[in-house]
């Protein structure tokens, strides 16, 4: 055979993965690239926030930088529309202004003079409070008081320099009864008066006395109260200016009072029959108020 009529040999087939086929071009265009995201703003943070934040234990490694750009070259997440990846972006510097907030100011409400506070290291506190001498009482009956109240709170007065959770109030009233009288010839015996004492609180804790009348012969009365607060459900009754600060569970705001209610003043009346008696209206009294517990100053460390 010549080598004119010698036999064609067969091509090599281009390599093609199996079951693929090629995609015949259509005249007149161009293949077009899909459409890119266009990135959001960075989110910066400065560097004293990044102090702030990394001082108090948190990290924005990983959050700097953040944006729909940097979003879209996430898997799955760049196939998402423009509009999409430019919400997320925002949303993420929201939470990264969140974050940054929260770090450098603790999560936690502060108290006026500025630090947290733990009650139980505060200084302790005590006071004998000054009830105005001389206080006079009229009498009511055997069955229904007159009575003057003592507000803590106004008792403190120019004293109250800070804010004051009290744990223990201690109130002593004392009276003397009039001496007895002669009179037409007769010694007329002066019966006793007839006090009660009384601590209130509006954390419902309170303290009531038996109603006590002074000694026949001395004319000498005392009765001594006492209360404590953890008799309610909290450890401290809050007095003073405590609007800016967050109290914790065991103490709350109140006031505090101490009541003094006389019943009868029992009149002078002569031993054996007698005609006439004197008349007892009323008496003097002295009443002393005790306070302990911590003091805070605002401003204070």
């Amino acid at each position: 055979m010549s080598p004119a009529t010698a036999p064609p040999q067969p091509q090599q087939a281009s390599a093609k993965p199996a079951g693929t086929a090629t995609a015949p071009a259509v005249a007149g265009t161009k293949s077009t690239p899909p459409p890119t995201a266009a990135a959001a703003p960075a989110v910066k943070v400065d560097a004293a926030t990044q102090a702030a934040v990394e001082k108090k234990g948190g990290k924005l490694a990983g959050l700097k930088g953040m944006s729909s750009g940097a979003l879209g070259k996430m898997k799955g997440v760049g196939k998402l529309p423009k509009k999409t990846l430019m919400i997320i972006g925002l949303v993420v510097v929201v939470v990264i202004a969140a974050v940054v907030v929260v770090a450098v100011s603790g999560g936690e409400k502060k108290p006026s003079g500025g630090g947290g506070i733990d009650i139980a290291t505060l200084d302790d506190w005590s006071t004998e409070l000054p009830v105005p001498p001389a206080q006079t009482l009229t009498e009511g009956d055997a069955t229904t008081p007159n009575s003057v109240t003592f507000n803590i709170a106004d008792l403190l007065g120019e004293n109250a320099t800070g804010i004051y959770f009290i744990t223990n109030i201690e109130a002593t009233l004392t009276w003397t009864d009039e001496p007895d009288r002669r009179w037409a010839g007769r010694t007329r015996v002066n019966q006793p008066d007839n006090f009660q004492l009384e601590i209130n609180t509006t954390v419902n804790a309170s303290a009531m006395s038996e109603v006590m009348g002074n000694d026949l012969n001395s004319k000498q009365g005392s009765i001594s109260l006492g209360l404590a607060i953890s008799s309610s459900d909290y450890t401290y009754v809050v007095v003073g200016n405590s609007t800016d600060m967050s109290l914790p569970p065991e103490a709350s705001m109140g006031d505090v009072t101490v009541v003094v209610y006389l019943y009868e003043a029992e009149d002078m009346y002569a031993s054996g029959p007698a005609a006439f008696k004197l008349n007892d209206t009323g008496n003097a009294f002295t009443l002393t108020i005790s306070v302990k517990g911590k003091s805070y100053t605002p401003g204070s460390k």
